[in-house]
Protein backbone atom coordinates (compact mmCIF):
# COMPACT_ATOMS: atom_id res chain seq x y z
CA UNK A 1 0.00 0.00 0.00
CA UNK A 2 3.30 2.06 1.05
CA UNK A 3 4.23 2.47 -3.01
CA UNK A 4 0.76 2.71 -4.22
CA UNK A 5 0.42 5.99 -2.00
CA UNK A 6 3.90 6.94 -3.49
CA UNK A 7 2.69 6.73 -6.62
CA UNK A 8 -0.18 8.39 -6.27
CA UNK A 9 1.05 11.77 -4.16
CA UNK A 10 3.31 11.88 -8.04
CA UNK A 11 0.38 12.01 -9.72
CA UNK A 12 -1.26 14.03 -7.75
CA UNK A 13 1.94 16.99 -7.62
CA UNK A 14 2.10 16.44 -11.19
CA UNK A 15 -1.33 18.11 -11.05
CA UNK A 16 -2.98 19.86 -14.10
CA UNK A 17 0.37 18.21 -16.16
CA UNK A 18 -1.91 16.26 -17.79
CA UNK A 19 -4.93 18.21 -17.63
CA UNK A 20 -5.91 18.53 -21.42
CA UNK A 21 -2.32 16.92 -22.60
CA UNK A 22 -1.23 13.31 -22.85
CA UNK A 23 2.49 12.47 -23.80
CA UNK A 24 3.77 11.84 -26.45
CA UNK A 25 5.73 10.99 -28.41
CA UNK A 26 7.26 11.40 -28.87
CA UNK A 27 8.69 9.66 -27.40
CA UNK A 28 9.37 7.90 -30.03
CA UNK A 29 12.95 5.78 -30.46
CA UNK A 30 14.57 3.88 -32.74
CA UNK A 31 15.31 4.69 -36.52
CA UNK A 32 13.36 3.48 -39.95
CA UNK A 33 10.34 0.90 -40.66
CA UNK A 34 10.48 -2.20 -38.73
CA UNK A 35 7.72 -5.34 -38.17
CA UNK A 36 7.82 -7.81 -35.77
CA UNK A 37 5.45 -10.84 -37.29
CA UNK A 38 5.45 -12.67 -34.45
CA UNK A 39 4.03 -16.47 -34.60
CA UNK A 40 1.88 -17.02 -38.00
CA UNK A 41 -1.39 -17.64 -37.36
CA UNK A 42 -2.71 -20.86 -38.58
CA UNK A 43 -6.27 -22.95 -38.45
CA UNK A 44 -9.28 -20.53 -37.02
CA UNK A 45 -6.85 -18.28 -34.84
CA UNK A 46 -8.40 -14.69 -34.84
CA UNK A 47 -5.18 -11.96 -35.61
CA UNK A 48 -4.45 -9.13 -33.86
CA UNK A 49 -2.41 -6.59 -35.26
CA UNK A 50 -0.69 -3.92 -32.54
CA UNK A 51 0.82 -0.77 -34.35
CA UNK A 52 2.96 1.46 -32.20
CA UNK A 53 5.91 3.58 -32.40
CA UNK A 54 8.61 2.38 -29.78
CA UNK A 55 11.09 0.70 -31.45
CA UNK A 56 13.20 0.82 -28.51
CA UNK A 57 11.29 -1.73 -26.73
CA UNK A 58 10.53 -3.69 -30.30
CA UNK A 59 12.69 -7.46 -28.82
CA UNK A 60 10.66 -7.22 -25.23
CA UNK A 61 7.59 -6.36 -26.60
CA UNK A 62 7.88 -9.38 -28.86
CA UNK A 63 8.97 -11.59 -25.86
CA UNK A 64 5.40 -10.29 -24.37
CA UNK A 65 3.59 -10.71 -26.92
CA UNK A 66 5.13 -14.49 -27.64
CA UNK A 67 3.75 -15.37 -24.10
CA UNK A 68 0.74 -13.58 -24.62
CA UNK A 69 -0.25 -16.03 -27.59
CA UNK A 70 1.30 -18.96 -25.90
CA UNK A 71 -1.26 -18.55 -22.98
CA UNK A 72 -3.93 -17.30 -25.44
CA UNK A 73 -4.30 -20.29 -28.40
CA UNK A 74 -7.12 -19.17 -30.65
CA UNK A 75 -5.57 -15.34 -31.01
CA UNK A 76 -2.28 -14.59 -32.19
CA UNK A 77 -1.16 -10.94 -31.60
CA UNK A 78 1.84 -9.53 -33.94
CA UNK A 79 3.19 -6.04 -33.77
CA UNK A 80 4.07 -3.27 -36.54
CA UNK A 81 6.89 -1.02 -35.03
CA UNK A 82 6.96 2.18 -37.04
CA UNK A 83 9.41 5.20 -35.58
CA UNK A 84 12.64 7.23 -35.81
CA UNK A 85 12.74 9.42 -38.86
CA UNK A 86 10.01 7.71 -40.28
CA UNK A 87 6.96 9.28 -39.85
CA UNK A 88 4.48 6.31 -38.18
CA UNK A 89 1.22 8.93 -37.94
CA UNK A 90 1.19 9.85 -41.70
CA UNK A 91 1.99 5.90 -42.23
CA UNK A 92 -1.10 5.15 -39.61
CA UNK A 93 -3.40 7.17 -42.14
CA UNK A 94 -2.01 5.56 -45.16
CA UNK A 95 -2.62 2.16 -43.85
CA UNK A 96 -6.34 3.06 -42.93
CA UNK A 97 -6.63 4.44 -46.42
CA UNK A 98 -5.74 1.67 -47.95
CA UNK A 99 -8.49 -0.27 -45.66
CA UNK A 100 -5.58 -1.71 -43.49
CA UNK A 101 -6.27 0.01 -40.15
CA UNK A 102 -3.99 -2.56 -36.91
CA UNK A 103 -6.91 -3.63 -34.69
CA UNK A 104 -4.97 -1.99 -31.81
CA UNK A 105 -3.05 1.37 -32.08
CA UNK A 106 -1.57 4.31 -30.68
CA UNK A 107 -2.27 8.05 -30.39
CA UNK A 108 -0.34 10.23 -28.77
CA UNK A 109 -2.04 12.94 -26.76
CA UNK A 110 -5.93 15.08 -27.34
CA UNK A 111 -4.89 16.30 -30.68
CA UNK A 112 -4.64 12.64 -32.31
CA UNK A 113 -7.37 11.59 -30.36
CA UNK A 114 -9.22 14.36 -31.91
CA UNK A 115 -8.15 12.60 -35.29
CA UNK A 116 -9.13 9.26 -34.54
CA UNK A 117 -11.89 10.14 -32.10
CA UNK A 118 -14.41 8.47 -34.56
CA UNK A 119 -12.43 5.32 -35.29
CA UNK A 120 -11.89 4.06 -32.02
CA UNK A 121 -13.86 2.28 -29.29
CA UNK A 122 -15.05 3.45 -26.34
CA UNK A 123 -13.12 1.57 -23.11
CA UNK A 124 -14.85 3.82 -20.44
CA UNK A 125 -15.74 0.40 -18.73
CA UNK A 126 -12.77 -1.46 -19.34
CA UNK A 127 -11.67 -3.52 -15.93
CA UNK A 128 -8.91 -1.34 -15.81
CA UNK A 129 -10.39 1.72 -16.05
CA UNK A 130 -10.61 1.94 -12.52
CA UNK A 131 -6.75 1.47 -11.88
CA UNK A 132 -5.58 4.13 -14.14
CA UNK A 133 -4.64 7.39 -12.34
CA UNK A 134 -7.14 9.92 -13.13
CA UNK A 135 -4.40 12.86 -14.16
CA UNK A 136 -3.15 9.98 -16.66
CA UNK A 137 -6.82 9.82 -18.23
CA UNK A 138 -6.93 13.07 -18.67
CA UNK A 139 -5.25 13.26 -22.14
CA UNK A 140 -7.47 9.93 -22.89
CA UNK A 141 -10.66 11.39 -22.80
CA UNK A 142 -12.83 13.37 -24.97
CA UNK A 143 -17.05 14.40 -24.33
CA UNK A 144 -16.91 12.24 -21.13
CA UNK A 145 -15.67 8.86 -22.78
CA UNK A 146 -12.06 7.26 -22.06
CA UNK A 147 -11.28 6.87 -25.42
CA UNK A 148 -7.96 5.55 -25.04
CA UNK A 149 -5.61 3.17 -22.10
CA UNK A 150 -3.14 5.57 -21.14
CA UNK A 151 0.43 2.84 -20.59
CA UNK A 152 2.85 4.70 -19.00
CA UNK A 153 4.96 7.67 -17.60
CA UNK A 154 7.97 9.61 -19.12
CA UNK A 155 10.34 12.35 -18.41
CA UNK A 156 13.15 13.74 -20.52
CA UNK A 157 15.73 16.61 -20.17
CA UNK A 158 19.39 16.35 -20.31
CA UNK A 159 20.92 12.55 -20.06
CA UNK A 160 24.38 13.04 -18.39
CA UNK A 161 26.98 10.86 -18.12
CA UNK A 162 27.76 10.98 -13.96
CA UNK A 163 31.80 9.40 -14.41
CA UNK A 164 32.60 11.43 -16.57
CA UNK A 165 31.26 14.96 -14.91
CA UNK A 166 32.75 13.59 -11.78
CA UNK A 167 36.25 13.07 -13.87
CA UNK A 168 36.33 16.70 -14.47
CA UNK A 169 34.79 18.02 -11.14
CA UNK A 170 31.80 19.73 -12.84
CA UNK A 171 28.59 20.36 -10.73
CA UNK A 172 24.92 19.40 -12.25
CA UNK A 173 24.68 22.62 -14.16
CA UNK A 174 21.25 24.20 -12.75
CA UNK A 175 21.22 27.07 -14.96
CA UNK A 176 22.14 28.25 -18.70
CA UNK A 177 25.28 29.66 -17.82
CA UNK A 178 26.32 27.17 -15.76
CA UNK A 179 25.53 24.52 -18.78
CA UNK A 180 27.63 26.70 -21.22
CA UNK A 181 30.57 26.63 -18.69
CA UNK A 182 29.87 23.08 -18.35
CA UNK A 183 29.98 22.33 -22.06
CA UNK A 184 32.99 24.41 -22.16
CA UNK A 185 35.25 22.32 -19.85
CA UNK A 186 33.95 19.07 -21.62
CA UNK A 187 34.92 20.36 -25.21
CA UNK A 188 38.68 21.42 -23.84
CA UNK A 189 38.91 17.69 -22.14
CA UNK A 190 37.98 15.94 -25.65
CA UNK A 191 34.38 15.50 -25.32
CA UNK A 192 31.77 15.98 -27.37
CA UNK A 193 29.21 18.42 -24.39
CA UNK A 194 25.97 17.24 -26.58
CA UNK A 195 24.89 14.72 -28.77
CA UNK A 196 22.53 15.96 -30.76
CA UNK A 197 20.21 13.74 -33.02
CA UNK A 198 18.69 16.57 -35.03
CA UNK A 199 18.50 14.39 -38.16
CA UNK A 200 15.49 12.86 -36.20
CA UNK A 201 12.74 15.25 -36.43
CA UNK A 202 11.17 14.38 -33.15
CA UNK A 203 14.21 15.21 -31.08
CA UNK A 204 13.88 18.57 -32.58
CA UNK A 205 10.40 19.35 -33.30
CA UNK A 206 8.62 17.97 -30.18
CA UNK A 207 11.00 17.67 -27.14
CA UNK A 208 13.13 20.57 -27.96
CA UNK A 209 10.94 23.00 -28.89
CA UNK A 210 8.34 22.06 -26.21
CA UNK A 211 10.95 23.92 -23.74
CA UNK A 212 9.98 27.18 -24.86
CA UNK A 213 5.90 25.95 -24.67
CA UNK A 214 6.60 24.55 -21.08
CA UNK A 215 8.04 27.43 -19.89
CA UNK A 216 5.62 30.04 -20.79
CA UNK A 217 4.04 31.15 -17.91
CA UNK A 218 0.59 30.53 -18.56
CA UNK A 219 0.94 27.48 -21.74
CA UNK A 220 -2.80 27.31 -22.48
CA UNK A 221 -3.11 31.39 -22.22
CA UNK A 222 0.07 30.96 -25.19
CA UNK A 223 -1.81 28.26 -27.15
CA UNK A 224 -4.82 30.00 -27.13
CA UNK A 225 -3.40 33.82 -28.24
CA UNK A 226 -1.58 31.73 -31.22
CA UNK A 227 -5.09 30.35 -32.65
CA UNK A 228 -6.82 33.54 -31.77
CA UNK A 229 -4.09 35.81 -32.75
CA UNK A 230 -2.85 37.51 -29.90
CA UNK A 231 0.32 36.33 -29.63
CA UNK A 232 3.06 35.52 -31.65
CA UNK A 233 6.52 33.54 -31.66
CA UNK A 234 8.69 36.82 -32.79
CA UNK A 235 7.71 38.78 -29.75
CA UNK A 236 7.17 36.23 -27.26
CA UNK A 237 10.07 36.58 -24.11
CA UNK A 238 10.30 33.04 -23.35
CA UNK A 239 11.34 32.08 -27.14
CA UNK A 240 13.90 34.74 -27.20
CA UNK A 241 15.59 33.11 -24.39
CA UNK A 242 15.06 29.68 -25.84
CA UNK A 243 17.66 31.06 -28.53
CA UNK A 244 20.33 31.42 -26.05
CA UNK A 245 19.79 27.31 -25.33
CA UNK A 246 19.64 26.28 -28.62
CA UNK A 247 22.76 28.24 -29.88
CA UNK A 248 24.40 26.73 -26.89
CA UNK A 249 23.46 23.59 -27.85
CA UNK A 250 24.33 24.03 -31.41
CA UNK A 251 27.54 25.34 -30.50
CA UNK A 252 28.66 22.67 -28.59
CA UNK A 253 27.19 19.70 -30.22
CA UNK A 254 28.38 17.47 -32.59
CA UNK A 255 29.62 18.01 -35.93
CA UNK A 256 27.44 16.09 -38.26
CA UNK A 257 23.94 17.78 -35.94
CA UNK A 258 21.46 17.27 -38.88
CA UNK A 259 22.58 13.72 -40.01
CA UNK A 260 22.82 12.37 -37.03
CA UNK A 261 19.60 10.25 -36.35
CA UNK A 262 18.68 8.71 -32.77
CA UNK A 263 20.82 5.63 -32.88
CA UNK A 264 23.99 7.49 -33.72
CA UNK A 265 22.93 9.84 -30.90
CA UNK A 266 22.68 7.16 -28.48
CA UNK A 267 25.47 5.37 -29.73
CA UNK A 268 27.75 8.73 -29.09
CA UNK A 269 26.58 9.30 -25.49
CA UNK A 270 26.44 5.12 -24.64
CA UNK A 271 30.43 4.44 -25.81
CA UNK A 272 31.25 7.90 -23.68
CA UNK A 273 32.57 9.78 -26.57
CA UNK A 274 29.18 12.53 -26.03
CA UNK A 275 28.67 13.27 -21.98
CA UNK A 276 25.34 15.03 -22.71
CA UNK A 277 22.09 14.04 -25.02
CA UNK A 278 18.68 15.11 -25.28
CA UNK A 279 16.66 12.38 -24.30
CA UNK A 280 14.35 10.75 -21.90
CA UNK A 281 14.46 7.79 -19.58
CA UNK A 282 12.71 5.57 -22.35
CA UNK A 283 16.54 5.29 -23.68
CA UNK A 284 17.57 3.46 -20.67
CA UNK A 285 17.51 -0.08 -22.48
CA UNK A 286 19.50 1.09 -25.30
CA UNK A 287 22.49 2.54 -23.72
CA UNK A 288 22.94 -0.39 -21.64
CA UNK A 289 22.70 -2.87 -24.30
CA UNK A 290 25.75 -1.24 -25.78
CA UNK A 291 27.32 -0.19 -21.54
CA UNK A 292 25.73 -1.90 -19.11
CA UNK A 293 28.10 -0.13 -16.41
CA UNK A 294 26.76 3.46 -17.73
CA UNK A 295 26.04 5.39 -15.03
CA UNK A 296 24.05 8.07 -16.39
CA UNK A 297 21.87 10.88 -14.58
CA UNK A 298 18.75 13.01 -16.22
CA UNK A 299 19.19 16.70 -15.71
CA UNK A 300 16.56 19.87 -16.39
CA UNK A 301 17.03 22.20 -19.61
CA UNK A 302 17.56 25.58 -18.43
CA UNK A 303 16.83 28.93 -20.83
CA UNK A 304 17.85 31.16 -18.26
CA UNK A 305 19.77 31.63 -14.67
CA UNK A 306 17.08 31.28 -12.78
CA UNK A 307 18.04 28.24 -10.56
CA UNK A 308 14.84 27.38 -8.72
CA UNK A 309 12.79 28.23 -12.18
CA UNK A 310 15.10 26.02 -14.80
CA UNK A 311 15.27 22.87 -12.08
CA UNK A 312 12.35 20.73 -13.66
CA UNK A 313 11.80 17.88 -16.07
CA UNK A 314 9.43 17.42 -18.76
CA UNK A 315 7.23 14.66 -17.69
CA UNK A 316 4.20 13.16 -19.50
CA UNK A 317 2.13 10.09 -20.53
CA UNK A 318 3.36 9.06 -24.36
CA UNK A 319 1.52 6.02 -24.57
CA UNK A 320 -2.05 6.17 -25.37
CA UNK A 321 -3.17 2.66 -26.61
CA UNK A 322 -6.78 2.70 -28.57
CA UNK A 323 -8.88 0.22 -30.68
CA UNK A 324 -9.87 0.77 -34.35
CA UNK A 325 -13.99 0.41 -34.10
CA UNK A 326 -13.60 -0.95 -37.46
CA UNK A 327 -11.39 -4.24 -36.20
CA UNK A 328 -13.55 -7.49 -36.19
CA UNK A 329 -11.77 -8.82 -33.26
CA UNK A 330 -12.87 -5.55 -30.51
CA UNK A 331 -13.31 -8.54 -27.42
CA UNK A 332 -10.18 -10.09 -28.29
CA UNK A 333 -8.67 -6.70 -28.38
CA UNK A 334 -9.85 -5.35 -25.20
CA UNK A 335 -8.74 -8.61 -23.74
CA UNK A 336 -5.62 -7.62 -24.44
CA UNK A 337 -5.36 -4.34 -23.42
CA UNK A 338 -6.47 -5.71 -20.22
CA UNK A 339 -4.19 -8.16 -19.92
CA UNK A 340 -1.48 -5.83 -20.06
CA UNK A 341 -1.83 -4.21 -17.25
CA UNK A 342 -3.16 -6.59 -15.10
CA UNK A 343 -1.03 -9.83 -15.73
CA UNK A 344 1.66 -10.22 -13.62
CA UNK A 345 4.37 -10.96 -16.39
CA UNK A 346 3.26 -8.35 -18.97
CA UNK A 347 3.07 -6.03 -14.98
CA UNK A 348 7.32 -7.04 -14.78
CA UNK A 349 7.44 -6.62 -18.56
CA UNK A 350 6.64 -2.80 -18.22
CA UNK A 351 8.79 -2.09 -15.38
CA UNK A 352 11.80 -4.22 -15.00
CA UNK A 353 12.31 -4.84 -19.26
CA UNK A 354 11.01 -1.64 -20.96
CA UNK A 355 11.82 0.29 -18.04
CA UNK A 356 8.35 1.85 -17.83
CA UNK A 357 6.67 4.25 -15.17
CA UNK A 358 3.27 2.81 -14.90
CA UNK A 359 0.69 5.34 -15.05
CA UNK A 360 -1.54 2.42 -12.88
CA UNK A 361 -2.09 2.50 -9.40
CA UNK A 362 -1.65 -1.44 -8.59
CA UNK A 363 1.37 -2.14 -10.16
CA UNK A 364 4.47 -1.91 -8.31
CA UNK A 365 7.07 0.05 -9.32
CA UNK A 366 9.76 -0.26 -6.63
CA UNK A 367 12.49 -1.61 -8.79
CA UNK A 368 12.79 2.03 -10.29
CA UNK A 369 16.30 2.91 -11.19
CA UNK A 370 18.31 5.29 -13.21
CA UNK A 371 16.90 7.76 -15.06
CA UNK A 372 13.17 6.22 -14.47
CA UNK A 373 14.11 6.97 -10.80
CA UNK A 374 14.81 10.41 -11.53
CA UNK A 375 11.37 11.33 -13.30
CA UNK A 376 10.30 10.02 -10.25
CA UNK A 377 12.07 12.16 -7.51
CA UNK A 378 11.31 15.09 -9.50
CA UNK A 379 7.74 14.45 -9.94
CA UNK A 380 7.88 13.95 -6.43
CA UNK A 381 8.93 17.01 -5.31
CA UNK A 382 6.63 18.90 -7.81
CA UNK A 383 9.04 19.76 -10.21
CA UNK A 384 7.84 19.33 -13.30
CA UNK A 385 6.78 20.71 -16.58
CA UNK A 386 4.57 19.25 -19.55
CA UNK A 387 4.12 18.11 -22.42
CA UNK A 388 2.60 20.97 -24.49
CA UNK A 389 3.11 19.43 -28.05
CA UNK A 390 -0.05 16.86 -27.77
CA UNK A 391 -2.31 20.04 -27.77
CA UNK A 392 -0.03 21.70 -30.82
CA UNK A 393 -1.98 21.59 -34.09
CA UNK A 394 -1.63 18.31 -35.94
CA UNK A 395 1.32 18.09 -38.02
CA UNK A 396 2.60 21.28 -36.84
CA UNK A 397 6.18 19.66 -35.52
CA UNK A 398 7.36 18.20 -38.58
CA UNK A 399 6.98 21.86 -39.80
CA UNK A 400 9.21 22.83 -36.95
CA UNK A 401 11.47 20.89 -37.37
CA UNK A 402 12.60 21.63 -40.55
CA UNK A 403 12.58 25.10 -39.60
CA UNK A 404 14.63 24.70 -36.86
CA UNK A 405 16.78 22.16 -38.61
CA UNK A 406 17.22 25.48 -41.40
CA UNK A 407 18.41 27.31 -38.17
CA UNK A 408 20.97 24.40 -37.45
CA UNK A 409 21.97 24.53 -41.04
CA UNK A 410 22.63 28.18 -41.49
CA UNK A 411 20.40 28.28 -44.28
CA UNK A 412 18.09 31.12 -42.47
CA UNK A 413 18.46 33.38 -39.15
CA UNK A 414 16.61 32.83 -36.03
CA UNK A 415 13.89 35.60 -36.50
CA UNK A 416 13.19 33.55 -39.84
CA UNK A 417 12.85 30.53 -38.53
CA UNK A 418 9.99 32.16 -36.54
CA UNK A 419 8.52 33.60 -39.01
CA UNK A 420 8.21 30.07 -40.58
CA UNK A 421 6.68 28.55 -37.66
CA UNK A 422 4.63 31.60 -36.98
CA UNK A 423 3.03 30.33 -40.32
CA UNK A 424 2.79 26.92 -39.83
CA UNK A 425 1.18 27.78 -36.80
CA UNK A 426 -1.67 29.66 -38.76
CA UNK A 427 -2.05 27.30 -41.57
CA UNK A 428 -3.24 24.38 -39.46
CA UNK A 429 -4.15 25.81 -36.45
CA UNK A 430 -7.92 25.13 -36.57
Amino acid sequence: MKKYLAIAVVLVLMGTLFAGCAGGANNSAGDGTKQEEGQKGSGKKKELTVFHFKVNIDKEFQELLNVYNEQHPDVNVRQEVIGGSTDWRALLKTRFAGGEGPDIFVVEGLSQLETWKNQVVDLSGEPWAEKAFETAKAGAMLDGKLLAMPYNIEGYGLVYNKDIFKQLNIEPPKTLSELREAARTLKEAGYIPFATGFGEWWVIGIHLMNVAFAHQPDQDAFLQGLNDGSAHFADNPVFQQFKDLFDTIIEYGDPNPLTNDYNTQVSLFATGKAAMMQQGNWMEPQVFEINPDMNMGLLPIPINDDAEAMDKLHVGVPFNWVINKDSKNIDEAKQFLNWLVTDETAQSYMTEKFLFIPAYNHIEADNLKGLSQDVMNYSKAGKTLPWVFPKWPEGVDNQFSSAMQGYVGKQNSYEEMLKQIQSSWDELKK
